[in-house]
């Protein structure tokens, strides 16, 4: 059981550092939004951006499971 926990333990830090990068991530488009003339690549970054967050609130729905999970164990 604790080689399971283990292993749960690092999914959680592995999604939180994929959390990190794409927050990281739709900050630089953020700022790239800011300094665009082109209104197709406005129109890109921020499409890339709602995907960005559906993306975090998957990630974070997979912490609390996994978290929820390591309760259970």
């Amino acid at each position: 059981m604790a080689h399971i926990s283990k292993d749960k333990r690092n999914n959680i830090k592995k999604i939180q550092n994929s959390i990190d990068n794409t927050i990281e991530n739709y900050n630089e488009a953020k700022k790239q939004i800011e300094v665009a003339d082109s209104p197709i690549s406005i129109s890109n970054l921020k499409a890339k951006n709602e995907r960005r967050l559906e993306s975090l609130s998957g990630m974070k729905d997979e912490i609390r499971e996994e978290t929820k999970h390591n309760k259970n164990n």
